[in-house]
């Protein structure tokens, strides 16, 4: 065949073959139905950090929490910055101040430890199988006046995530090294919860948690303060609150929870994402370790 015969073919071929691939119609457009090895297209359900995820997952945001008995009470403001560094692993340093007064005598305030965590996703979500992560904390004592033992606490855990259509499951177990200042011995914690969260609508989440743990339970600050060492027990505590979505990046938290030795809290918070949805590792019902 001669050159000229030769690209005069391929150029027909080349007009030909959209016209063939309609079915002879050039206007028709092209099946819009998927075939049988077609791969769905990746939808972003907000839980874990799957390869869907945004390059950018930066929030932070602060929180009004208080909480007491018939002879306590104490105020904490948390400030916390979340990173995911990479699709994987998430970071996040959370400084705090409190106030605590016991009988309305006994006052001091001043800032707080400042908790730093890690999370590491292994496993992302699946049509039937969970997210898993590792996850890991470090309190550093900085506190003042007081306000902390003194001492570090090291927190290992293992948490698994699951989307079931508008509700988000949340299960977690985590184990404390507890530090111990001089003159107390704090047991180790175990603590573990289930946390669920329902997307009633575009702007309203209901959020609920039920968690349970063994070792010094509640918060020490106030029986060191005193001199006083706190006892070991199982407590069990009941959380529910609402979240409302104010814009696409604004979201306001409130929560009230009740626990087994009495003890009674309530939280008012705000959180700002910077890039994309919120990222998994701080959990209004599942604060860091104080």
């Amino acid at each position: 065949m001669k050159p000229r015969f030769f690209a005069a073919a391929l150029l027909a071929f080349a007009v030909a073959r959209p016209v063939l691939a309609s079915g002879g119609d050039p206007a028709a457009p092209a099946d819009p139905t998927p075939g049988p090895d077609a791969q769905p297209t990746p939808v972003d359900t907000g839980v874990g950090l799957g390869p869907d995820k945004p390059a950018l997952r930066l929030s932070t945001g602060t929180s009004a929490e208080f909480q007491g008995d018939a002879t306590s009470f104490e105020l904490s403001v948390p400030v916390f910055i979340e990173w995911g560094i990479t699709q994987r692993l998430t970071v996040l340093a959370e400084p705090r101040f409190k106030y605590v007064t016991y009988q309305g005598v006994d006052t001091t305030y001043g800032l707080g430890d400042l908790v730093t965590a890690a999370t590491f996703e292994f496993v992302h979500e699946g049509k039937v199988a969970p997210a898993l992560a590792a996850e890991g904390e470090v309190k550093v004592p900085i506190a003042m006046n007081g306000l902390g033992t003194g001492k570090p606490d090291y927190s290992v855990g293992l948490v698994a995530r699951k989307s079931l259509g508008p509700v988000s499951l949340d299960v977690r177990a985590i184990y404390t090294f507890v530090g111990s200042p001089t003159g107390a011995n704090l047991s180790n914690t175990l603590r573990g919860t289930v946390a669920g969260e329902w997307q009633v609508s575009q702007r309203l989440d209901v959020l609920g948690e039920v968690a349970f743990g063994n070792g010094t339970g509640g918060d020490v600050t106030l029986l060191l303060h005193r001199g006083e060492v706190p006892e070991s027990g199982i407590e069990v505590e009941g959380t529910v609150g609402l979240a409302e979505h104010v814009t696409d990046r604004l979201k306001l938290v409130q929560e009230g929870s009740y626990s087994s030795s009495g003890s009674k809290r309530g939280m008012f918070g705000l959180e700002w994402d910077f890039g994309a949805a919120s990222t998994t590792l701080h959990s209004w019902t599942n604060d860091p370790v104080d």
